[in-house]
Protein backbone atom coordinates (compact mmCIF):
# COMPACT_ATOMS: atom_id res chain seq x y z
CA UNK A 1 0.00 0.00 0.00
CA UNK A 2 2.97 2.56 1.10
CA UNK A 3 4.71 2.08 -2.25
CA UNK A 4 1.41 1.61 -5.01
CA UNK A 5 2.79 -1.50 -5.63
CA UNK A 6 1.02 -3.59 -8.36
CA UNK A 7 1.26 -7.11 -5.95
CA UNK A 8 3.40 -8.91 -4.50
CA UNK A 9 4.16 -13.04 -3.80
CA UNK A 10 5.05 -14.89 -1.00
CA UNK A 11 7.13 -18.00 -1.07
CA UNK A 12 7.55 -20.56 1.55
CA UNK A 13 10.53 -21.85 2.50
CA UNK A 14 11.71 -24.37 0.19
CA UNK A 15 9.94 -22.39 -2.49
CA UNK A 16 7.42 -25.07 -3.71
CA UNK A 17 4.68 -22.97 -2.88
CA UNK A 18 3.17 -19.27 -3.90
CA UNK A 19 0.53 -17.21 -2.32
CA UNK A 20 -0.58 -14.28 -4.89
CA UNK A 21 -1.07 -10.17 -3.03
CA UNK A 22 -3.08 -8.41 -4.80
CA UNK A 23 -2.97 -4.95 -5.64
CA UNK A 24 -5.65 -3.66 -2.71
CA UNK A 25 -2.96 -5.42 -0.25
CA UNK A 26 -5.43 -8.86 -0.31
CA UNK A 27 -3.90 -12.06 0.03
CA UNK A 28 -5.01 -14.19 -3.33
CA UNK A 29 -7.07 -17.38 -2.28
CA UNK A 30 -4.80 -20.36 -3.39
CA UNK A 31 -8.00 -21.07 -5.69
CA UNK A 32 -8.43 -18.66 -7.34
CA UNK A 33 -4.77 -18.40 -8.84
CA UNK A 34 -5.90 -21.99 -9.48
CA UNK A 35 -8.19 -21.11 -11.63
CA UNK A 36 -6.34 -18.39 -13.51
CA UNK A 37 -3.87 -20.80 -14.30
CA UNK A 38 -6.71 -23.40 -15.26
CA UNK A 39 -7.85 -20.56 -17.19
CA UNK A 40 -4.27 -19.98 -18.93
CA UNK A 41 -3.29 -23.83 -19.54
CA UNK A 42 -6.69 -24.50 -21.07
CA UNK A 43 -6.24 -21.79 -23.60
CA UNK A 44 -3.21 -23.02 -24.72
CA UNK A 45 -3.66 -26.89 -24.38
CA UNK A 46 -8.09 -26.88 -24.83
CA UNK A 47 -9.67 -30.05 -23.67
CA UNK A 48 -6.58 -31.19 -21.64
CA UNK A 49 -7.10 -32.64 -18.08
CA UNK A 50 -6.01 -30.90 -15.23
CA UNK A 51 -5.79 -33.02 -11.48
CA UNK A 52 -7.41 -30.75 -8.45
CA UNK A 53 -7.36 -32.05 -4.95
CA UNK A 54 -10.71 -32.77 -2.82
CA UNK A 55 -10.76 -30.23 -0.98
CA UNK A 56 -9.98 -27.55 -3.95
CA UNK A 57 -12.45 -24.78 -4.37
CA UNK A 58 -15.28 -24.98 -6.84
CA UNK A 59 -13.95 -22.49 -8.94
CA UNK A 60 -11.52 -24.92 -9.93
CA UNK A 61 -13.77 -27.14 -11.16
CA UNK A 62 -16.24 -24.15 -12.52
CA UNK A 63 -13.71 -23.01 -14.78
CA UNK A 64 -12.79 -26.71 -16.26
CA UNK A 65 -16.10 -27.06 -16.86
CA UNK A 66 -16.59 -24.16 -18.47
CA UNK A 67 -13.36 -24.08 -20.64
CA UNK A 68 -14.13 -28.06 -21.80
CA UNK A 69 -11.32 -29.61 -20.09
CA UNK A 70 -11.01 -32.56 -18.16
CA UNK A 71 -11.44 -32.19 -14.65
CA UNK A 72 -9.48 -35.10 -12.16
CA UNK A 73 -10.34 -35.46 -8.73
CA UNK A 74 -7.29 -36.57 -6.55
CA UNK A 75 -6.62 -36.90 -2.56
CA UNK A 76 -4.58 -34.69 -1.15
CA UNK A 77 -0.66 -35.02 -1.36
CA UNK A 78 1.86 -34.77 -4.08
CA UNK A 79 2.43 -38.38 -4.73
CA UNK A 80 -1.13 -38.45 -5.51
CA UNK A 81 -1.60 -35.19 -7.58
CA UNK A 82 1.89 -36.41 -9.66
CA UNK A 83 0.53 -39.89 -9.97
CA UNK A 84 -2.97 -38.95 -11.66
CA UNK A 85 -1.15 -36.01 -13.88
CA UNK A 86 1.17 -39.24 -15.02
CA UNK A 87 -1.93 -41.18 -15.97
CA UNK A 88 -4.35 -38.38 -17.98
CA UNK A 89 -1.06 -36.39 -18.60
CA UNK A 90 -2.89 -33.52 -17.39
CA UNK A 91 -1.32 -30.46 -18.23
CA UNK A 92 -1.69 -28.81 -14.61
CA UNK A 93 -2.10 -30.17 -11.13
CA UNK A 94 -3.52 -27.85 -8.58
CA UNK A 95 -3.59 -27.97 -4.80
CA UNK A 96 -5.47 -25.53 -2.62
CA UNK A 97 -2.43 -25.43 -0.36
CA UNK A 98 -1.01 -23.15 -3.36
CA UNK A 99 0.87 -26.50 -4.85
CA UNK A 100 0.82 -26.18 -8.63
CA UNK A 101 2.07 -28.95 -10.79
CA UNK A 102 3.33 -28.51 -14.36
CA UNK A 103 3.31 -30.88 -16.92
CA UNK A 104 6.73 -29.29 -18.38
CA UNK A 105 8.33 -29.68 -15.42
CA UNK A 106 8.14 -33.21 -14.63
CA UNK A 107 5.01 -33.00 -13.61
CA UNK A 108 6.20 -31.28 -10.13
CA UNK A 109 5.30 -28.11 -8.15
CA UNK A 110 6.71 -25.28 -8.59
CA UNK A 111 6.22 -21.91 -6.73
CA UNK A 112 8.20 -20.09 -8.97
CA UNK A 113 6.46 -21.27 -12.35
CA UNK A 114 3.34 -20.82 -10.74
CA UNK A 115 3.95 -16.97 -9.95
CA UNK A 116 5.84 -16.28 -13.37
CA UNK A 117 3.08 -17.46 -15.21
CA UNK A 118 0.76 -15.17 -12.59
CA UNK A 119 2.75 -11.86 -13.65
CA UNK A 120 2.05 -13.01 -17.86
CA UNK A 121 -1.64 -12.95 -17.34
CA UNK A 122 -2.04 -9.93 -15.52
CA UNK A 123 0.62 -8.19 -17.77
CA UNK A 124 -1.34 -9.64 -21.22
CA UNK A 125 -4.74 -8.89 -19.60
CA UNK A 126 -5.01 -5.49 -19.89
CA UNK A 127 -5.87 -5.23 -15.88
CA UNK A 128 -5.20 -5.01 -12.26
CA UNK A 129 -5.04 -8.55 -10.53
CA UNK A 130 -7.12 -7.18 -8.10
CA UNK A 131 -10.23 -7.31 -11.02
CA UNK A 132 -9.60 -10.80 -11.90
CA UNK A 133 -9.13 -11.65 -8.42
CA UNK A 134 -12.87 -9.98 -8.23
CA UNK A 135 -14.15 -11.78 -11.39
CA UNK A 136 -13.03 -14.98 -9.99
CA UNK A 137 -13.91 -14.64 -6.25
CA UNK A 138 -17.66 -16.49 -6.80
CA UNK A 139 -17.04 -18.66 -3.34
CA UNK A 140 -16.18 -17.76 -0.05
CA UNK A 141 -14.00 -20.78 1.05
CA UNK A 142 -12.78 -20.91 5.09
CA UNK A 143 -9.28 -21.93 4.23
CA UNK A 144 -8.33 -25.40 6.23
CA UNK A 145 -9.36 -25.47 9.91
CA UNK A 146 -6.70 -27.75 12.04
CA UNK A 147 -8.17 -29.50 15.05
CA UNK A 148 -6.46 -31.87 16.92
CA UNK A 149 -8.79 -34.94 17.27
CA UNK A 150 -7.62 -38.12 19.32
CA UNK A 151 -10.01 -40.62 17.07
CA UNK A 152 -10.40 -38.92 13.78
CA UNK A 153 -12.08 -42.68 12.63
CA UNK A 154 -14.69 -42.05 15.12
CA UNK A 155 -15.37 -38.61 14.54
CA UNK A 156 -15.67 -38.85 10.78
CA UNK A 157 -18.05 -41.47 11.30
CA UNK A 158 -20.00 -38.78 13.17
CA UNK A 159 -19.87 -36.05 10.56
CA UNK A 160 -21.25 -38.92 8.43
CA UNK A 161 -24.24 -39.39 9.96
CA UNK A 162 -25.06 -35.99 11.07
CA UNK A 163 -24.76 -34.79 7.60
CA UNK A 164 -26.55 -37.99 5.99
CA UNK A 165 -28.72 -35.90 4.64
CA UNK A 166 -26.21 -34.23 1.75
CA UNK A 167 -24.17 -36.00 -1.12
CA UNK A 168 -21.14 -37.73 0.36
CA UNK A 169 -18.18 -39.14 -0.89
CA UNK A 170 -15.04 -40.31 0.62
CA UNK A 171 -11.78 -39.83 -1.69
CA UNK A 172 -10.20 -38.27 1.44
CA UNK A 173 -11.69 -38.15 5.32
CA UNK A 174 -15.46 -36.78 4.05
CA UNK A 175 -16.47 -34.44 1.56
CA UNK A 176 -20.29 -33.70 1.88
CA UNK A 177 -22.39 -31.08 -1.02
CA UNK A 178 -25.04 -29.25 -0.09
CA UNK A 179 -27.03 -27.07 -3.26
CA UNK A 180 -25.31 -23.88 -1.66
CA UNK A 181 -22.55 -25.53 0.48
CA UNK A 182 -20.04 -27.82 1.19
CA UNK A 183 -17.33 -29.05 2.86
CA UNK A 184 -14.41 -31.71 3.27
CA UNK A 185 -13.46 -32.88 6.46
CA UNK A 186 -10.10 -35.23 6.51
CA UNK A 187 -6.98 -36.63 8.43
CA UNK A 188 -4.11 -34.73 8.54
CA UNK A 189 -1.26 -36.70 6.65
CA UNK A 190 1.71 -35.69 8.63
CA UNK A 191 0.05 -34.67 12.19
CA UNK A 192 -2.47 -36.24 14.50
CA UNK A 193 -5.09 -33.31 13.34
CA UNK A 194 -8.31 -33.19 11.30
CA UNK A 195 -8.66 -30.79 8.76
CA UNK A 196 -11.88 -28.92 7.71
CA UNK A 197 -12.49 -27.03 4.67
CA UNK A 198 -16.21 -25.22 3.79
CA UNK A 199 -17.58 -23.28 1.48
CA UNK A 200 -20.11 -21.60 0.09
CA UNK A 201 -21.14 -18.33 -2.22
CA UNK A 202 -22.26 -16.69 0.70
CA UNK A 203 -19.87 -15.11 3.17
CA UNK A 204 -22.38 -15.88 6.58
CA UNK A 205 -23.24 -18.70 5.38
CA UNK A 206 -19.81 -20.20 5.26
CA UNK A 207 -19.00 -18.29 8.28
CA UNK A 208 -21.85 -20.01 10.12
CA UNK A 209 -21.36 -23.54 9.06
CA UNK A 210 -17.74 -22.90 9.91
CA UNK A 211 -18.87 -22.49 13.42
CA UNK A 212 -21.30 -25.26 13.28
CA UNK A 213 -19.16 -27.86 12.45
CA UNK A 214 -16.54 -26.65 14.77
CA UNK A 215 -18.43 -27.41 17.45
CA UNK A 216 -18.60 -31.01 16.23
CA UNK A 217 -15.07 -31.46 16.25
CA UNK A 218 -14.47 -29.59 19.45
CA UNK A 219 -17.31 -32.34 20.86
Amino acid sequence: KELKLDGGIAFDGDGDRAVLIDDKARPVNPGILGAMLIEHYLAEHPGAAVVYDARASHIMFDTITKLGGKGVRSKVGHSNIKALMHEHKAVLGVEQSAHYYFRDNFFADSGLIAALVALDIVSRSGQRLSEIVDRLSIYVNSGEINMPVGDTATKLREFKLAYSDGEQDELDGLTVNYPDWWFNVRPSNTEPLLRLSVESKDRALTASKVEELTKILKS
